[in-house]
């Protein structure tokens, strides 16, 4: 399996136009601005050609579709992706947004769930990268300006996707950051479904108890194959096989009977419960 870190690659073509350029550096990277483009029919790609032609200062650091996470601004650099005259930013992070925080955009354009991932995956990677709380140092550009914007809701709630979930999304995959990417919610099901039936299946071979023979020197005609194949199984000695049984003899052969099961089928059910559970526990890290 991969590692959740190397799940995705960055791609990175820097425009040039100095309207969408700052050229000043951001000190400190503070928190993250997660935005959506509201554009049905434009990729990551597309939108880097739109802000190397834009004659107004606006642009986004990294713009995100369903096959690529695409920085446009370096990193190190302000974007202009924020109005300075909202105040919300200087409340919250005692600065601008502009001027300390990261703003990504999520495009609306092919496989949601595809882009979704990346999207997630890419804020989890700079709240590793700058040493943020997914919790507290994500805001979304709503409630930075709420008079002018919705996003991202205005893509995620559509698509079935709040922001609290958002959030969520992001921290799950801050913490298992360096972990293997673990199973499905179905494919634990299915694994653990399959340990139920075979710890089931093993209890039940367990629990099997033996008949009770009847008294002769000779076993029944109805009985001799039997009686013969249980001899050379060795649960019994071949003598008095219609003599009944004390307690003491049928402890024997319980437990003679017993490590046959252990053996042959209750050992190998045992081995393979532990390999499933232990997919089940690494999965769940």
């Amino acid at each position: 399996m991969t590692l959740i870190k190397n799940k995705y690659t960055i791609e990175r073509n820097y425009v040039t136009n100095s309207k969408a350029r700052s050229g000043l550096p951001i000190n400190k990277v503070k928190f993250l601005v997660a935005h959506e483009t509201a554009n049905n029919t434009a990729d990551a790609d597309a939108h880097c050609r739109y802000f190397q032609g834009i004659q107004i200062s606006a642009s986004a650091h990294t713009f995100i579709d369903d096959g690529k996470i695409l920085e446009i601004i370096p990193l190190w650099e302000k974007a202009w992706h924020v109005q300075y005259a909202k105040p919300i930013d200087n409340q919250l992070y005692g600065d601008d947004a502009n001027d300390c925080a990261i703003g990504t955009e999520l495009c609306r354009t092919g496989d949601f769930k595809q882009a979704y991932d990346r999207y997630v995956w890419y804020h989890a990677y700079l709240c590793r990268k700058y040493g943020l709380n997914p919790r507290k140092e994500i805001i979304s550009h709503r409630a930075l300006d709420p008079q002018r914007r919705n996003d991202p809701h205005s893509w995620l709630e559509p698509n079935g996707v709040t922001w609290d979930q958002f959030i969520n999304d992001v921290d799950k995959y801050y913490k298992d950051w360096n972990k293997e990417e673990g199973l499905s919610v179905s494919a634990e099901k299915k694994l653990q479904k399959e340990i139920d039936e075979l710890k089931h299946e093993m209890k039940r071979l367990l629990e099997q108890k033996l008949d009770k023979p009847s008294v002769s020197d000779q076993p029944s005609e109805w009985a001799a194959d039997v009686w013969k194949q249980q001899v050379m199984q060795g649960y019994f000695d071949g003598s008095n096989p219609k003599m009944p049984l004390t307690r003491e003899q049928a402890a024997e052969v319980l437990d003679r009977f017993a490590d046959k099961i252990r053996e042959y089928e209750v050992d190998p059910l045992k081995k393979r419960v532990a390999e499933l559970e232990k997919q089940v526990t690494e999965s769940s890290k």
